[in-house]
């Protein structure tokens, strides 16, 4: 498998964010996303697509979501957003 780049993701059970992401990880459902490889790939490519919108396309993703009502509290994770605005391109 020459054409496979391999990394290693650590977390830090110490630290209460990355403990409940590992948490999180170790019950992935992978029947429903494929599998944790597929999982860890589309986050990242959700998140690299989240910093490539500009100011213009989070104003219209903002425009979506308060007119669909779904603006109704304000995010607090970067992932929250990132299936949102997921969700939000999927309605145009």
């Amino acid at each position: 498998m020459k054409d496979v780049y391999k990394m290693t993701v650590r977390f830090d059970l110490t630290d209460a964010r990355e403990r409940a992401l590992a948490e999180y990880m170790q019950t992935l459902d992978v029947k429903k996303y494929q599998s944790r490889n597929q999982f860890v790939l589309d986050a990242i490519a959700d998140y690299v697509d989240l910093q490539s919108i500009t100011r213009e396309q989070h104003e219209d993703d903002t425009t979506i979501l308060k007119k669909t009502g779904r603006f109704s509290r304000m995010f607090t994770s970067r992932s929250s957003v990132v299936m949102t605005l997921n969700w939000c391109r999927r309605l145009s």
